[in-house]
């Protein structure tokens, strides 16, 4: 069997065996061992999920500004990586799990630069980047006039690629990642677990996991290091961080990541077919047999178990899903994992909107709350069972408690609110005027501007602390040095000089106790989860937990991690009451939102949660119920579940490749 795994040797690699000098030798045999590949794999795993985790929802307030997308849109670009991952882990399943599973992972790593690079492609060729209301040569433009249209039907015939351009590379962008970053967990892990030695594995498999937790945070924290930073280098910024019309430099962390991921995907490719720890080198025949089991093991491992040929997945899917007790689970799994991830998508853009902070603030404080509350979720959970040795009821009724608590931690979160300003004619009427709030999406007409012929386009003034969606309807017929004057809707100051900008509010004192509880509530659903995954494999059979495995990661991408985003993303729009127009002069298209009510957004984000927690509730006490009754009709189940315990690592493994 030696003799057969050295054959699949190429000429380098038995150049670097056997013609180096000693030490090289002895460098190459240490490196080639479990711990090698450990430390090769996580450095690769950590970039990864850097890029496609954290990275894209810590800059996606940017890319929504530039591009003047809707928060559905953002959520679709999110939900992509998914679909990629999805819609190729069958086959990296099926045919790497036969193959060299170092180097089916690393070539998916070529596939992550890819994407990487591609994510970055609009900032080529989108040219610089101005907000509205900067450029110098059309600020009489921004002031009122009586019948005079700021759009020329010329400037119209010359347009840049639309919004669904950009849209359609950042889509198959987020695809190619999430196609690239599907090997990790069906074949690098299991070559993980098979590398290392029998008493350590759990603990090789568990810092894999968790350096794939600290990547999404690294994300946060690369994305609010960039969002510093004006998205055109060589060009001075037009507008402050604090202004909404603000784009950071979204593009560079793609380049970045793109570089480290390319670096520690090249070491996988030196590894062998075979994990290295599990070859025994004597000759003897019963050592030769060993091995030789040994290799059929690990190739059996290594694969999610879908049946014998891959026409049998139907069959064996609904068979599985006619275990009443996996069902449940499963499903009350998609609804907590829906929860944690619409707060690691558009939490950012909650705190910005909610609390009046700037992107590269709001991406470093989810960093640094959500997902370490996460991991302390889940290491509690697992603590928790082993320290009062819950059964499969005991789990059940843990996750039914977790739910329940959790809806009681989010509704002191409807009370902590700050808001922004108020805006004349959007959410206060003006200075001199009563009654001249406007409806949802229309624009903020009065007396003093009826006869400007405004538009939509965003470029907020503040005056004694009211800010003024822009100069035209503030009735402002001068401009100083980007400064305004002369404006109608004032009251007697109406004489005095305006700048840009809107008025700013300090919510620190509001802010602070609400990512206290953000922080609880996002611990207490993580800690849901380690329970969960001990009742799924615990319900099972030990032939079919490897299916039972696969079926969940499909079930979990179609249910929660796919549509999630996108309906969140479609409800926020939702909150949405005045839309900034500037990319969309020349079409129909509202453009991305420019100011969301704060209320409405409150309202809708967390109540949608609240009434996915409410469905997890009803989950998890339908679970505990059949569960128990399982547990009474069956004499001899407590003695059945006993004996078909998982092992300590196949729970970590699917807990985080869930």
């Amino acid at each position: 069997m030696l003799s057969d795994v050295g054959k699949g040797e190429s000429k380098w690699r038995r150049f670097l065996c056997f013609s180096c000098p000693a030490p090289l030798k002895r460098l190459r045999r240490r490196f080639f061992t479990a711990k090698g590949f450990l430390v090769c794999f996580s450095c690769y795993i950590f970039f990864q999920s850097m890029v496609s985790s954290g990275y894209t929802a810590g800059v996606s307030s940017s890319i929504e500004q530039r591009y003047s997308l809707k928060s559905s849109e953002i959520g679709t670009i999110i939900s992509a990586g998914d679909v990629g991952s999805l819609s190729t882990v069958v086959f990296v399943s099926w045919f790497g799990g036969n193959g060299n599973r170092p180097r089916w992972v690393a070539a998916g790593g070529f596939l992550v630069v890819l994407g990487s690079v591609l994510f970055a492609l609009p900032q080529l060729i989108s040219g610089n980047y101005e907000p509205s209301g900067t450029d110098p040569s059309s600020i009489d433009d921004d002031l009122c006039q009586a019948n005079y249209s700021a759009v020329n039907p010329e400037d119209c015939l010359n347009v840049g690629p639309k919004n669904s351009v950009y849209m359609f590379i950042f889509l198959l962008a987020n695809v190619i990642i999430g196609m690239g970053g599907s090997p990790i967990f069906t074949l690098g892990t299991t070559y993980v677990h098979d590398a290392a030695p029998v008493r350590s594995a759990p603990l090789y498999v568990s810092v894999v996991y968790l350096v794939g937790a600290i990547g999404p945070a690294a994300g946060y924290v690369l994305a609010s290091q960039v969002e510093n930073r004006w998205v055109d280098p060589l060009q001075e910024p037009a507008v402050s961080p604090a202004d909404t019309r603000w784009v950071g430099q979204w593009w560079l962390g793609y380049i970045i990541s793109a570089i480290f991921v390319l670096l520690s995907l090249l070491p996988l490719f030196l590894f062998k077919k075979q994990p290295p720890s599990n070859i025994v080198e004597l000759n003897s025949s019963e050592n030769s047999e060993l091995n030789e089991e040994l290799i059929n093991q690990s190739t059996t491992s290594s694969q999610m178990s879908f049946g014998n040929s891959i026409t049998d997945l139907p069959r064996n899917l609904m068979r599985q899903l006619s275990n009443k007790a996996f069902t449940l689970v499963t499903l009350t799994m998609c609804c907590e994992f829906t929860i944690v991830v619409s707060f690691l998508t558009f939490m950012p853009k909650y705190l910005q909107e909610q609390f009046s902070i700037d992107s590269s603030i709001s991406a470093l404080l989810c960093g640094g709350v959500l997902l370490p509350a996460a991991g302390l979720g889940i290491v509690l959970g697992g603590y928790l069972i082993r320290r009062f040795d819950l059964d499969m009821v005991g789990c059940a009724k843990m996750a039914t408690f977790t739910s329940i608590l959790s809806i009681c931690l989010i509704i002191p979160v409807f009370f902590l609110k700050c808001g922004s300003a108020p805006i004349a004619g959007v959410t206060a009427d003006y200075p001199l005027e009563s009654n001249t709030i406007s409806k949802h999406g229309e624009l903020p007409i009065a007396d003093c501007n009826a006869n400007c012929d405004c538009s939509g386009v965003y470029q907020p003034l503040c005056y004694d602390d009211m800010t003024f969606v822009n100069p035209c309807l503030a009735g402002c017929q001068m401009s100083v040095n980007g400064s305004f004057g002369d404006c109608a809707c004032l009251d007697t100051a109406a004489k005095s000089i305006i700048p840009s900008g809107a008025c700013e509010k300090d919510c620190f004192h509001m802010m602070a106790p609400f990512l206290v509880f953000v922080f609880i509530v996002t611990c207490v659903t993580a800690s849901a989860q380690t329970p969960a995954i001990m009742i799924t494999l615990r319900c099972c059979s030990d032939g079919e937990r490897p299916l039972a495995m696969g079926v969940q990661f499909l079930i979990m991408r179609l249910l929660a991690y796919i549509p999630a985003p996108m309906y969140f993303g479609a409800a926020i729009d939702m909150a949405c009451i005045l839309w900034d127009n500037t990319a969309s002069e020349c079409d129909d298209d509202t453009g991305a939102c420019a100011i969301y009510s704060p209320d409405i957004f409150r309202y809708i984000y967390f109540g949608l949660t609240i009434g996915v927690k409410l469905l997890a509730f009803l989950l998890a006490a339908a679970l505990w119920r059949e569960l128990y009754k399982r547990s009474k009709n069956d004499d001899n189940g407590l003695i059945q579940e006993s004996a078909s315990l998982p092992t300590s690592e196949s729970l970590v493994t699917h807990s985080a490749a869930s």
